[in-house]
């Protein structure tokens, strides 16, 4: 039986869903990141170095997209995970304590979970330009530059969630991640990373748009997906 405006917490709402402690969560989401990151980068620069061709222009168009698609992986795949009723575990998870609303915490708490792992994520590339192994122009501003626009194109396709066909929604939330994207890499790249007002506009059109597509996304799951 369903609880009405339950007592869990967002935490316990995010471990009933993933098995797992929120840091826990976090901590291997960045860390598979990081090691994938780091994997692809390495066999790239081999292949760049067996060509001859270890331009800084390659170099810094390859590790700027590169990022963003990393940075798009982190908090897409939980973004689609609609949790139906005839989803693996789709029954169950109607029967937990709170029902609905510890759903409702638990998404709350999914996009807080793709917050940390990309700043963490971003941090580390911020690092390897510092370090000189990469290069991302001005680094702390290519990095909030990518954060934002990963954040505005979640905040945009997270509409596309209201479509009840799950292929088109799929496609519909991978062509606005890339083209949201490919205008943040075509930002960094003719700004160099430097942060301007296009970046704060963004930023709030982001928090604005996630706040509206939650909201209007959670009601009309509740109505046509958790009570039928």
């Amino acid at each position: 039986m369903e609880n009405n405006r339950s007592s869990v917490s967002y935490p316990d709402a995010y471990r009933i869903y993933t098995g797992r402690s929120f840091a826990s969560g976090v901590m291997w989401l960045s860390i598979g990141a990081v090691a994938l990151f780091s994997g692809l980068m390495l066999l790239m620069a081999f292949l760049m170095f067996m060509d001859n061709d270890n331009t800084e222009e390659t170099d810094y168009l390859f590790s700027v997209t590169l990022a963003s698609i990393y940075c798009s992986m982190l908090v897409v795949m939980r973004m689609i995970m609609m949790f139906d009723k005839v989803s693996p575990g789709g029954k169950y998870f109607r029967t937990v304590k709170g029902g609905f609303d510890t759903f409702a915490k638990a998404q709350v708490i999914f996009i807080a979970e793709g917050a940390v792992a990309v700043m963490t994520f971003c941090a580390f590339l911020a690092v390897l330009d510092a370090l000189g192994i990469i290069e991302m122009g001005n680094s702390i501003g290519s990095c909030i530059t990518l954060f934002i626009t990963v954040f505005l194109a979640r905040a945009i396709a997270s509409f596309s969630r209201l479509i009840n066909k799950p292929m088109t929604r799929t496609v519909i939330t991978i062509m606005v991640f890339f083209t949201v994207n490919m205008i943040g890499i075509m930002l960094i790249e003719t700004t160099n990373g430097k942060l301007g007002a296009v970046q704060i506009v963004s930023a709030a059109a982001a928090v604005v748009l996630t706040v509206i597509s939650e909201k209007a996304v959670l009601s009309n799951y509740r109505k046509k997906h958790w009570d039928n």
